[in-house]
């Protein structure tokens, strides 16, 4: 399941064909209530916080390739104790895999 911000794809119909095509169910936010999306935006300061509020990019490339590595990092290599229960304290690749072979 996708959650996007009501105000990013609000009335995109060739969006939702595409999800309804490849069956991926998304839904919106409400308007105006972060508080339903809180997970992304603590994930979004997190990516902030540890790439671009502490380095400088010389240019664009430069900054892509480091937001690319991190996100490596955060989704291969970081734990992820806020979500205890569930992801058990594993990376987002080891529940994803965990889940493929059937095992908890």
């Amino acid at each position: 399941m996708l959650q996007f911000d009501s105000h990013i794809f609000s009335g995109n119909h060739k969006f939702d064909q595409v999800c309804k095509k490849v069956n991926i169910d998304h839904r919106l936010t409400a308007p105006a209530t972060p508080k339903t999306n809180d997970m992304v935006e603590r994930v979004n300061d997190t990516i902030k916080n540890k790439t671009i509020k502490v380095n400088t990019y010389q240019n664009l490339e430069e900054m892509k390739k480091d937001l690319n590595q991190f996100l490596v990092f955060y989704n291969s290599n970081r734990r992820h104790g806020g979500l205890v229960k569930k992801l058990k304290v594993r990376t987002p690749y080891n529940t994803i895999m965990h889940s493929k072979n059937g095992s908890n």
